[in-house]
C-alpha cells in the first residue's frame, strides 16, 4: 500500500488520471488509515466510549450521534411513526414511542434538518442504529429464521448490525448533493464515516427484497440467505456489506459517489476555530 502512494507521487502508476486519481489517492490513504488503526486497536473500539461522536453536515441536515433525552424521545417517536404507524411491523404503543432492548447499547444516529429549526427545536427527519459484535444482533435472535440453514452464522468481531434505519416518510425523496442521492444515502454515508472510524469492516442488515436492489447500485450488498416473506407479506433477507468490497467497486465505477462519501463537512458550533464551510477528509 505504501509503494502505491510513492508510485503515484512519482509518476510510475497506471492509474486514471483527473477525478479518479483524485479518489484513488483518497482511498490509499483511508486504506493506510484503516491498517494503522488496526495495528492499533486489535479489537473494535468500545462502545459507549468518549471518542464515539459523529457529526457532520450536508447543506442544510446534520448528522449526528444522539445522547441528549429529548434527541432520543424524537428518535423513538420517528420510528414509531415508520414502524408502527405505516409499516406495521410492530405492536403500538400507547406513549407513541418505538423501543426495544437494543436501545440499551446500540450507538443511535440522527438526521436533523436546520433549515427548520424554531428556537432550539430542531427536528429530527432520519435516524439509524448500530450495534457493534460485542452485543446480541437482531440476526441472532428475531430476524434468526433469515439467517442461512446449511452454515451457522459467523459473527465476525469488526461487524456492525444495522437497524431500524428510517426516514420520515415526506423527507425521502428530498434530494441530497449534485449526484441525484436522497436522505436514505445520507444515512448510509454517516454509518460508513462511523464505521471507518471506529474499524468496523463488515455491515450486516435486514433490509427489504425492493429495498436491497435499489442500495445494489452503490453499495455491492450480500444477500446471505435469500429472501423470505414475512408476516406482513414483505420479502426481507440478511444482507452483508464489507466495507473495503464497497471502497474497490465505487473507486472504480463511482469515483464521484467515493468522493461524496468521504467528504464532510464539520458544523461550526462543534468546531468553532475552523473557517465556515470547511471540508475535512477522513477522521474527524
Amino acid at each position: 500500500m505504501v509503494e502505491q502512494i510513492i508510485y503515484l507521487c512519482q509518476g510510475k502508476t497506471n492509474c486514471p488520471k483527473g477525478q479518479v486519481a483524485k479518489s484513488y489517492i483518497l482511498y490509499l490513504i483511508y486504506k493506510i488509515s484503516n491498517w494503522a488503526s488496526c495495528q492499533l486497536h486489535k479489537k473494535p473500539v468500545p462502545a459507549k466510549s468518549s471518542d464515539m461522536e459523529l457529526i457532520f453536515q450536508e447543506d442544510n441536515l446534520l448528522i449526528k450521534t444522539l445522547s441528549a433525552p429529548e434527541e432520543m424521545d424524537a428518535a423513538y417517536r420517528l420510528r414509531h411513526e415508520v414502524f408502527v404507524d405505516e409499516l406495521k411491523w410492530v405492536p403500538p404503543s400507547p406513549d407513541k414511542r418505538e423501543t426495544d432492548a437494543y436501545d440499551k447499547f446500540a450507538i443511535p444516529i440522527g438526521l436533523f434538518d436546520l433549515s427548520a429549526q424554531t428556537g432550539e427545536d430542531l427536528p429530527l427527519i432520519g435516524y439509524v442504529r448500530l450495534i457493534q459484535s460485542n452485543y446480541p444482533f437482531m440476526v441472532e435472535k428475531e430476524f434468526a429464521c433469515l439467517l442461512p440453514k446449511d452454515k451457522p452464522f459467523k459473527k465476525l468481531p469488526y461487524m456492525v448490525e444495522c437497524t431500524r434505519i428510517c426516514v420520515k416518510k415526506e423527507r425521502r425523496a428530498d434530494k441530497v448533493g449534485d449526484l441525484d442521492l436522497t436522505t436514505g444515502h445520507l444515512l448510509y454515508k454517516a454509518v460508513y464515516n462511523w464505521c471507518l472510524t471506529h474499524n468496523s469492516r463488515f455491515l450486516i442488515a435486514v433490509i427489504e427484497k425492493r429495498y436491497y436492489r435499489h442500495l445494489k447500485s452503490l453499495f455491492p450488498f450480500e444477500s446471505l440467505g435469500g429472501f423470505l416473506r414475512m408476516g406482513d407479506g414483505v420479502l426481507a433477507g440478511t444482507v452483508l456489506l464489507d466495507w473495503r468490497d464497497f471502497e474497490r467497486v465505487s473507486l472504480e465505477r463511482r469515483p464521484d459517489f467515493m468522493e461524496w462519501m468521504t467528504t464532510i463537512q464539520v458544523p461550526l458550533p462543534v468546531h468553532a476555530h475552523a473557517p465556515s464551510g470547511l471540508l475535512l477528509h477522513g477522521s474527524y
